[in-house]
């Protein structure tokens, strides 16, 4: 009998189980993990993978109904840079970005992108929003541009600092200012002197009243956006609001609001 014992297969015996034990719960887990990574990457190939039921407020608008998600906010675009259509856009985009945050950085090619693709028909409005207290150089890289927009060359710095977002210093500001050929003397008076620190100060103030708590956060005819949104999410999440506001100014116009007098003279 005790030899019996002693020779029994190691499955059988008391740490034999608990390694079968262990390395089922572990085929369990890879199991369901492959089925789900599959699930994302079919999602993400054919377009139908759906961020928020992934990424909850991540994406916080619904791509097909945009307006029954929530309640628009009222956000001011105050006298903010802005790019697109200025005078009748069916699409305001107001955009609370970090110059050195990295997820700003990722959605900096998907803004320039949307605004090439709707700039006829959206307004993209550029707010501050520097998170100081991680990103030491945010808040003078949001002033620098706001120097260099008194010489009309805001988007041209936008862009420069968002294409070195690793050399931000004030020095680099500088040398950026010089290489768009800014008059360096009004400039260097503009970014030494604070002129703008509390109009971007007022930016992260409006944001946070708004809502915003990270970055980039974005407003889309005032409903909430978070995050770095793909670029197909963010053209499907435009174009029906485009198509929302072209239904509403349909339904509004006199011969379609007004009703028809059918009734014989």
């Amino acid at each position: 009998m005790e030899v019996a014992r002693m020779f029994r297969p190691w499955y059988k015996r008391w740490w034999g189980l608990l390694i079968v034990f262990v390395f089922s719960i572990l085929i369990l887990f890879l199991t369901v993990f492959s089925l789900l990574t599959f699930s994302v990457y079919r999602g993400l190939k054919k377009g139908t993978f759906n961020y928020e039921r992934y990424f909850g407020s991540a994406v916080s608008s619904d791509i097909n109904a945009l307006g029954e998600r929530q309640l628009p906010v009222d956000v001011s675009v105050d006298d903010d840079p802005a790019t697109g259509n200025l005078i009748d856009p069916k699409v305001v985009i107001i955009a609370f970005e970090d110059f050195q945050c990295p997820f700003c950085g990722e959605a900096f090619p998907t803004v320039k992108e949307i605004v090439k693709l709707y700039g006829d028909e959206i307004q993209f409005v550029y707010r501050d929003f520097p998170v100081s207290s991680i990103h030491e150089d945010a808040q003078k890289a949001a002033e620098a541009a706001e120097c260099a927009e008194d010489q009309g060359k805001f988007w041209e710095m936008h862009d420069m600092i968002y294409l070195n977002q690793d050399t931000m210093r004030v020095a680099d500001l500088k040398r950026f200012a010089a290489d768009l050929s800014l008059d360096m003397a009004t400039f260097g008076r503009c970014l030494d002197s604070g002129q703008y620190e509390e109009e971007v100060r007022n930016d992260l103030r409006d944001g946070i009243i708004a809502g915003v708590t990270g970055t980039p956060t974005f407003f889309m005819n005032g409903f909430k956006i978070a995050g770095a949104v793909p670029l197909d999410i963010l053209k499907r999440l435009i174009e029906a609001e485009i198509a929302r506001q072209t239904s509403l100014e349909f339904m509004n116009r006199p011969d379609v609001s007004e009703p028809v007098n059918t009734s014989a003279p």
